[in-house]
């Protein structure tokens, strides 16, 4: 039997367990005394005979000690027993305590040393995938797949389809998205072969639209979104229709069906008042915002940003709508008022080591444009923000950026450097396009 290196270490250098080990190593895993496992089934001296492979129990005494130890079930053999209990595990990662779902990792962990079955070996660190990526330890899930990479050719459809599913949510966590997609169709493909359960379906269908969305190809993104819409309907999961809505109202603003997109938003905020999901109602209300800008009313823009900022959520969020607020406040002149959600933005950015360097990259622009002090960012903006954001594929905040510091060259008489950023401007606009 050949274990990988990562069981290996696990599991000690143990390969393979006789039925004299397994109960000693499963007595000893539970602080079993010898004379409490033997009482009322065999004597001590018996027992010890057993566990070191001396004698042979009948079965009616091997199977009272392995019922004792809680490894027996008359129906099913201890691999069987085994694997389903790391399905109803990896059935319940997401819904339950995360520490419950700790503990029974540990305890699977301990357990798979008593099995010479490498398929649930693979199994078992397959399905710890979506462990980590509960846990947001993206790195160890990668290296996870990466070590089952050859396994894949004695895996079954299911296992395949889950590899392939873990793969493409870790290859869209790492913004691969041609790579995700890739993967989320092979997954796709072999679900076709077994049967899954419908919020299974339906989460495949979302990561689907999803990472569509993010390829702009937007009529797929919406058919996937709405697939997956109709089975969260039909099991009554509210929170995840929310999210629904919402991906279809950016999607429907992305090809310009604004009424469509205003009607998804508000769906999204009716089910989401009614269930209480507060970051998505910020959510909500800061792509109203955005919306409400697209179309240059800058009242509603203002107001449903405002509206956003009373609902808790992550700090970046929170941040980023306060940049949205402040420059709808500068395109209304109201510098002001710019200036004060910039400051309110930046103490909650301080507070915090977890947002992104764009958003830091955005305040410092912004506060430079408000203060008079674009000349001493135009070098930096050209050597170091502008790859920043090309490398996160952010061409419209590049060029709303880059419009806004030509009509400050522009306003104080320095065409040439407002032509320059303009241009850059429009650069960045038919790169969208493409």
């Amino acid at each position: 039997m050949i274990y990988s290196s990562y069981f290996r270490e696990e599991l000690n250098g143990i390969d393979h367990f006789t039925l004299g080990q397994r109960i000693k190593y499963v007595r000893s895993l539970k602080k079993i005394k010898q004379s409490g496992l033997a009482e009322g089934i065999c004597s001590v001296s018996y027992l010890s005979k057993v566990e070191n492979d001396s004698l042979t129990p009948s079965k009616e005494v091997e199977r009272a000690l392995l019922k004792r130890l809680g490894i027996y079930n008359k129906d099913k053999s201890f691999e069987q027993v085994l694997s389903n209990r790391i399905d109803d595990w990896f059935q319940s990662i997401g819904t339950r305590d995360i520490e419950e779902a700790a503990s029974e990792y540990k305890e699977l962990k301990q357990q798979l040393s008593l099995t010479s079955s490498e398929i649930i070996l693979i199994k078992f660190k397959l399905f710890s995938v979506k462990y980590y990526i509960e846990l947001k330890r993206h790195e160890e899930a990668y290296n996870l797949l990466e070590n089952i990479r050859e396994s894949q050719f004695i895996m079954d459809y299911p296992l395949l389809y889950y590899y392939e599913k873990f793969q493409g949510t870790i290859r869209y966590i790492h913004k691969e998205f041609n790579s995700a997609y890739e993967h989320f169709e092979a997954a796709k493909k072999y679900s076709e072969f077994i049967d899954i359960p419908l919020g299974e379906k339906s989460s495949l269908f979302y990561s689907l639209g999803l990472v569509t969305g993010k390829l702009n190809m937007n009529q797929t993104s919406i058919d996937y979104t709405k697939k997956a819409l109709s089975i969260y309907q039909s099991v009554y999961d509210f929170k995840k229709c929310a999210n629904c809505h919402i991906l279809l109202g950016i999607l429907h603003k992305r090809i310009n069906q604004f009424s469509e997109a205003i009607e998804e938003y508000k769906k999204a905020r009716e089910i989401a008042l009614m269930g209480g999901y507060t970051s998505i109602l910020h959510t909500i209300e800061h792509n109203l915002g955005t919306l409400y800008s697209h179309f240059r009313n800058s009242n509603l823009a203002i107001r449903h940003f405002k509206n956003s900022l009373e609902f808790e959520c992550r700090t970046e969020d929170v941040c980023n709508t306060y940049i949205s607020l402040s420059k709808e406040y500068y395109i209304s002149r109201m510098v002001h008022e710019a200036k004060k959600a910039l400051t309110s933005g930046y103490k909650k950015l301080a507070d915090s080591d977890k947002v992104s360097d764009i958003l830091q990259l955005e305040y410092e622009i912004l506060d430079r444009l408000y203060n008079g002090d674009i000349d001493r960012l135009d070098n930096k903006l050209l050597k170091a923000i502008l790859p920043a954001f090309e490398e996160e594929d952010q061409f419209w905040l590049l060029s709303e950026y880059l419009t806004f510091i030509g009509e400050y060259y522009y306003e104080n008489g320095k065409y040439k450097k407002s032509a320059r950023y303009y241009s850059l401007a429009n650069k960045y606009l038919k790169r969208l396009q493409t």
